[in-house]
């Protein structure tokens, strides 16, 4: 009988903690978005990884046994360097690492 009412106790606490925290919630602000630029991208690419050094993009992909690292030219979208990772590898991001 004891445990019960400790375990009541408990639960009463616990609503009491939620009703303040919830009477006090901000909600979270929405942003929005606008686009400024348009550039050409591979359609089948499952891009994991993507950033953007000294005129050219950098992306990795992420396919199960056909992963890669590209490095394109943005206004074409042509592919400059095209790097294959093992079949061993899944690509998981890429970053930039400096010369």
């Amino acid at each position: 009988m004891a445990a019960w009412r400790m375990m009541r106790r408990f639960a009463l606490a616990g609503l009491a903690i939620a009703g303040s925290v919830g009477a006090n919630a901000q909600t979270a602000p929405v942003m929005g978005y606008r686009v400024v630029a348009r550039f050409p991208h591979l359609t089948q690419s499952y891009t994991e990884g993507f950033f953007y050094r000294d005129g050219f993009f950098y992306e990795g992909t992420g396919i199960e046994g056909r992963s890669s690292v590209l490095v394109i030219e943005p206004a074409s979208g042509k592919i400059i360097k095209h790097v294959d990772l093992g079949p061993q590898y899944f690509g998981e991001g890429v970053v930039d690492w400096g010369d």
